[in-house]
């Protein structure tokens, strides 16, 4: 998935640069929420009391957050006044907000819609000079929808005008009120459009209504009346890692968004020549047509050798006509030769390796039930068939096919391979503001597996063994959530050390130990934690997309082991992550982190952390 994280960047930021065509009296993708801050009278006078009327105009069908401290669905709306010597500011006075509930029972929040007028009352200074005085609002806001929040605008300047005169009536009249209204339907975000470069135009190419677009919009899941556009983006396609090689290639990528500029689905068809299996063609597919509703499936065929790869991951928790039933479903083909094995336990050597082919056809599908808010229980099964074989032999880094070192790993299951059924019980507590990019709340995971060894052609195994795997994760954040704190803990248990290898616990790769490629480390248990600490540093519209430039830091730590007790090879790998977010579905994310075995660089689209 680096692939699409490099190439649409890059597209993105080549068509940044060209000038937009703007109505200015409608939202606009830089500004969907049109705001005024107007005196509540023509003119005052020293010493009178009075207000401001700040009034927040979201377009129809989006949220703006409540006050600050109120929800967190989207994040809280702030009002600071800047000082003035001519007035003395006091709170802001907020209307009352409306309470939604978050798609498929994760709660209920508190938002505003449509007109939101915000009342600063404040008092005009006995020596205020007379004339017109400019006065300044600092607002965070953040608009967003049921499926989560877009872009906040922070501590953003809007100015009105207060006419002081000494002859103005002192007026005895209360204060207005805050005050909620409808705007019209038609008030909506408009779609932005660019005068970009002719080099450029080619590679963001905006597509007409058609057929195709018509087949493409079927395929991420439209609803009628979607009212979304399709783009393409050509791209280079430049990856390495040292499992899979050096690729290098090209793609084109369609773009679903909608008309707010927020990416759906992209639809992305590769094709590259890789350093140990040659010409190779493939495609990748992510579409969210609603909140905790989507499917990705990511393809790769090779021309040259015997390579095959599908996966498909479809989460779906719209069943049933109250939203209370839902599935998830993850499956696997695969046929690599490339895949490395280092040995069990926490002490394998880098330069230890040997190199074998990994053949799986498996599925993994649970389902949900959600009795109350925020909870699911689920219940499921899991079915594996894995064969491993001779891999590729890659000479030219001194590796051996795993079949010649069988000696060395003997007393290792699942060498021969091993056919696994198994069923599942599952818990989730999910306390997230939104699903792909959350800033704040608690997600939590328990899962218990009875699994049984129905085949295997090599080292007998157990007949039978069980599995636990815990996943908690509690996310903070300031208010206007430019900064957000991630704490994670996982660990997988296994009830015995004679199961297959590729069943035990593992630790490596973009979900776990980011210093490693994936399947670094294998043992009956694994532990796992991660700090990690994001400041949007940025925000900006590349091409119509309204993205969010985010870098961190983060320290993982891990260890997989046998028995009850942990040994001394405990990992502690430090590393920084960079991510392009187009909230609230898509994040691109680049991580590079330092281990033992040197410096590594992860990447993908939407990954849980």
């Amino acid at each position: 998935m680096i692939n699409i994280v490099l190439s649409l960047i890059l597209a993105l930021l080549l068509a940044a640069p060209g000038a937009a065509q703007e109505n200015g009296e409608l939202p606009t993708v830089e500004r969907p929420v049109r705001i005024t801050v107007e005196p509540a009278a023509d003119a005052v006078a020293p010493g009178d009391r009075s207000a401001l009327l700040v009034t927040f105009r979201v377009p129809k069908y989006m949220w703006l957050g409540a006050r600050a401290g109120a929800d967190r669905t989207p994040p809280g709306t702030k009002v600071r006044m800047q000082e003035h010597p001519a007035f003395r500011f006091e709170e802001p006075v907020f209307p009352e907000p409306e309470v939604e509930g978050v798609p498929v029972h994760l709660g209920v929040t508190r938002v505003y819609m449509g007109e939101v007028r915000v009342v600063v009352p404040f008092t005009v200074a006995g020596d205020a000079e007379p004339g017109e005085h400019e006065v300044t609002a600092r607002l965070t806001y953040t608009p967003g929808f049921d499926a989560g929040k877009l872009t906040t605008h922070v501590n953003e300047p809007h100015t009105g005008t207060v006419r002081v005169a000494r002859t103005a009536s002192r007026r005895t009249t209360s204060l207005p009120e805050p005050a909620t209204a409808d705007v019209p339907t038609d008030f909506r975000v408009q779609p932005k459009e660019f005068d970009v470069p002719a080099f450029v135009g080619p590679m963001m190419h905006q597509y007409e209504e058609s057929a195709f677009t018509r087949a493409l919009h079927f395929l991420f899941m439209d609803p009628e009346s979607h009212g979304k556009t399709i783009r393409h983006a050509v791209y280079p396609f430049i990856m390495s890692t040292e499992q899979e090689g050096k690729n290098f290639g090209g793609g084109m990528a369609f773009l679903n968004s909608t008309r707010e500029g927020i990416m759906t689905g992209a639809l992305s068809m590769l094709a590259f020549d890789n350093q140990f299996l040659g010409a190779t063609l493939g495609f990748d597919f992510i579409t969210c047509p609603a909140a905790y509703k989507n499917l990705r499936m990511s393809a790769r065929i090779g021309l040259e050798e015997e390579y095959q790869e599908l996966t498909v991951q479809w989460e779906d928790f719209t069943w049933g006509a109250d939203d209370r039933w839902g599935v998830q479903v993850d499956a696997r083909g695969i046929n690599d030769p490339r895949f490395r094995f280092y040995g069990l336990g926490p002490e394998t050597d880098e330069n230890d390796v040997s190199v074998y082919e990994h053949e799986e056809l498996g599925a993994v599908v649970d389902l949900y039930h959600l009795p109350v808010d925020k909870l699911r229980v689920g219940l499921g099964f899991k079915v594996r068939s894995v064969d491993v074989a001779r891999g590729i032999r890659i000479a030219d880094e001194g590796f051996s096919p795993i079949p010649a070192t069988l000696d060395r790993f003997a007393g290792t299951t699942g060498l021969g391979g091993s056919d696994v059924v198994g069923g599942r019980f599952n818990v989730i507590f999910d306390q997230r503001n939104q699903e792909f990019t959350p800033s704040s709340g608690f997600f939590g995971k328990v899962t218990a597996e009875y699994d049984r060894i129905v085949g295997d052609e090599g080292t007998r195994p157990v007949d039978d063994y069980g599995r636990f795997l815990v996943d908690m994760r509690q996310y903070f954040s300031t208010v206007d959530q430019k900064l957000t704190v991630l704490m994670r803990g996982e660990a997988t248990f296994t009830t015995s050390e004679a199961i297959p290898f590729f069943e035990q616990a593992t630790l490596g790769g973009p979900e776990s130990l980011r210093a490693f490629d994936r399947g670094r480390f294998f043992g009956q248990h694994a532990v796992f934690g991660s700090a990690e600490m994001r400041y949007t540093m940025m925000n900006m519209t590349m091409f119509g997309y309204p993205m969010e430039v985010v870098m961190g830091g983060f320290l993982d730590v891990g260890q997989v082991f046998g028995g009850d007790t942990f040994g001394d090879d405990f990992q502690v790998n430090p590393g920084g992550s960079l991510r392009f977010v187009n909230p609230p579905n898509v994040g691109y994310i680049l991580s590079v982190a330092h281990g033992e075995d040197g410096v590594n660089v992860t990447g993908g689209i939407s990954l849980p952390f």
